[in-house]
Order: C-alpha cells, then structure tokens, then sequence
C-alpha cells in the first residue's frame, strides 16, 4: 500500500509542478486516486511538497468534500445547519433512510453509500 501511496503522491505532485498553491487541486486528485486521505498520505504529502504535516491536515479536515478514510461508491451529503434544520432537512434524512435502507446515526459506509450530515463547507 505505501509503494503505491508513495507513488500517486509523486505523480500527483509532479503533475502540478509541486506548487503549494495547488495544494486543493492536489489533495483533490491524491483522494480520487487513492479514496481517501489518510495519516500516511498526509504525511507523505507533506514530505513531497516541503510543507507542514498539520497544513495538509487542517485542509482535509476543514473541507467536506476530503475524507481521513475510504468512502463508498455514492456520498450523500445532507447539510445540518441551523437553517436546514428549519426547512425540514430531518424529513429527507429520513426519507433517503427508508428508501436507501441506511441508518440515520451517524454517517455509517455501506461499501455503496456514504452518509454525511454535517455542515458543509466551501
């Protein structure tokens, strides 16, 4: 698994000229390639592109749209703010429950679908 972290990594980074300006666009591919953006890989990033370990965590973690672990096929994305709250986001919840069969604690991976209710950011 390392070999090829280490591997898309490189690409990855030499594809975008190892410019840390790029570092969203990045992590972007690093995560399409690979299915998530674990410990290892941010290490790894890290290393590649000269930079901090806690600035490639702070990014994935800050986004929504980055995830530490694997994901399934279909991200569901629900967003749980206060104003979604008042318009009735607990009724879809629900009904994407029912009809998909997922459990509306927590946001479990099925292997096809990730569940995510939290406030969505950028």
């Amino acid at each position: 698994m390392e070999k090829e972290t280490r591997s898309v990594i490189r690409q990855t980074c030499r594809k975008f000229n190892h410019d840390g300006t790029r570092i969203i666009d990045i992590l972007r591919e690093v995560q399409k390639r690979l299915g998530c953006i674990c410990e290892e890989t941010m290490e790894l990033l890290a290393a590649e592109l000269s930079t901090y370990r806690i600035e490639i965590e702070g990014l994935v973690s800050f986004y929504s749209f980055f995830s530490e672990k694997q994901k399934g096929k279909i991200i569901i994305r629900l967003c749980d703010d206060i104003i979604d709250r008042f318009a009735g986001i607990e009724r879809v919840a629900k009904v994407f429950s029912e009809e998909l069969g997922l459990a509306s604690a927590g946001p479990p991976l099925t292997g096809i679908f990730l569940w995510n209710t939290r406030p969505v950011s950028a």
